[in-house]
């Protein structure tokens, strides 16, 4: 049996259980008080209460076969109503609410009818038992009152019980049947309406993934160069499922490789934040590493084409930015990308637009670049010519170590007193790397356990052991 089916027959429980305690009590005071009068009808109701606890109990599936079987227990909860009005006073009773709440009970049931009955079935009874009490063909009772066996039922409280009773089921059955039936048309529309944005949402995380794909292997990172530590940290914002994984997806890359330009040998690496976030940025990054890869091929083994460092690092990113030009200014990616020569550890890069390299030296975080001293990003249109382009150089000493990062390292949020803001100091990473001693680590644990991230964050760590 389903679980949800299960769960009914255990919700049904309390109630079916509860009917059968309340008429066995009932029973008992009939009895002793010898109302001898309603007696067959009460063990008929208690009969009919333990069968339809079985019934629900261990033949659940045939209820759900026959769903019809629910009239007869809901018979019986009318007829146990009605017995508490005739021993209550009829016209006078207070119990007549019972019918009032079944009526507006069964007006919930998605079965339209089942409403229909209870308030039909409930007025017929009800005036059925009036109509006998009058003629006096039913003797008068009220438990509840101190006169029990004498009374007498006016024509006037007859029709105006009757009237209030029509009245009363039939509006509470219309209201909650009306409210209830265009609760249920609202929540088919919202569950359509979900199920369509679920199947564009599974779509999309479909599209992240195949572009995923395409990415990580041109990510993927070949360095071989026994004098470089290197570590590198991708935290992409957008976060993303797929087949009940949890996926990254975003604009920042770190790339490291070895390349030959003649006989030297050289570590190369990139850090770039391609514009917008998650499809959009993994899109440009997607183009930035294809081309990228392509030229890097191209200078992965001795003899390969001799170049000068700086003119290699120029024409490399002269050539991305004439592919990334063809998109009009719809897609520009910043970078810091350069290139540091095995043996004589001369470092070379070019900033273009990206948060400023970082030198740990001596326990020391200190910026090499200076203000004014950068490239334009790639893909602008106004970018500089090939002379005008700007390359950092610097020769490498035991023991240095440099961070690369994209913004996102920088654009956490801070406190600023009972408020968070994002943080606009780019000197505040200076003081997490000192206060980390450098350990790439420390700062590993910091960004991916923080919560205070706004951004997609890339970083590469190059410690220099000559």
């Amino acid at each position: 049996m389903e679980p949800q089916h299960l769960e009914n027959i255990k919700n049904d429980r309390i109630p079916n259980i509860s009917r059968i305690l309340g008429l066995g009590i009932f029973l008992f005071f009939v009895y002793y008080s010898n109302l001898e009068i309603i007696y067959p009808a009460l063990i008929i109701d208690l009969i009919g209460s333990i069968s339809w606890f079985v019934f629900i109990e261990f033949f659940y599936d045939k209820y759900l076969k026959y769903p019809s079987t629910w009239f007869v227990i809901a018979t019986i909860d009318i007829l146990i109503v009605i017995l508490f009005i005739y021993l209550s006073g009829v016209t006078y009773s207070t119990v007549t609410v019972g019918l009032i709440f079944i009526v507006a009970q069964s007006s919930f049931d998605p079965i339209k009818i089942r409403g229909k009955y209870a308030t039909y079935a409930s007025i017929s009874l009800y005036i059925l038992l009036i109509i006998l009490s009058y003629l006096k063909i039913l003797p008068y009772y009220n438990i509840i009152s101190s006169n029990t066996s004498e009374g007498e039922i006016s024509f006037v409280s007859t029709i105006v019980s009757s009237g209030l009773i029509i009245v009363g089921c039939v509006a509470v059955n219309s209201i909650i049947s009306s409210i209830y039936f265009q609760l249920r048309d609202k929540s088919s529309e919202l569950e359509k309406s979900y199920s369509e944005i679920k199947k564009l949402k599974d779509q999309q995380d479909f599209d992240y993934y195949l572009t995923l794909q395409l990415i990580e292997p041109l990510s993927e990172s070949n360095p071989n160069l026994n004098q470089f530590h290197i570590q590198m940290f991708d935290k992409q914002y957008k976060k993303f499922s797929f087949k009940n994984n949890i996926f990254e997806i975003g604009g920042d890359i770190s790339l490291t490789d070895t390349i030959y330009l003649g006989n030297s040998k050289f570590l190369f690496y990139i850090n770039a934040d391609a514009m917008g976030k998650s499809l959009q940025g993994a899109g440009g990054i997607l183009v930035l590493t294809s081309v990228m890869k392509s030229f890097l091929f191209q200078y992965n083994s001795p003899n390969s084409y001799s170049a000068n460092a700086k003119t290699w690092l120029i024409n490399r990113f002269s050539d991305l930015n004439q592919v990334f030009l063809s998109f009009e200014g719809m897609m520009m990616v910043s970078l810091n990308m350069g290139i540091i020569e095995e043996n004589t550890h001369h470092l070379y890069f070019l900033n273009a637009e990206h948060p400023f390299t970082v030198l740990y030296r001596d326990k020391r975080a200190s910026f090499i670049e200076k203000l004014g001293n950068f490239n334009r990003k790639l893909g602008t249109m106004t970018l500089n010519a090939k002379k005008d382009y700007y390359i950092h150089d610097l020769v490498l000493e035991k023991g240095d170590v440099l961070f690369i990062g994209s913004d996102g390292k920088d654009d956490i949020l801070i406190s600023n007193g009972s408020e968070l803001e994002i943080n606009s100091d780019e000197k505040l990473f200076l003081q997490l790397v000192e206060d980390s001693d450098g350990n790439f680590e420390k700062l590993k644990e910091f960004y991916s356990t923080s919560e205070l991230l706004t951004d997609d964050t890339s970083l590469i760590r190059l410690e220099f052991n000559f």
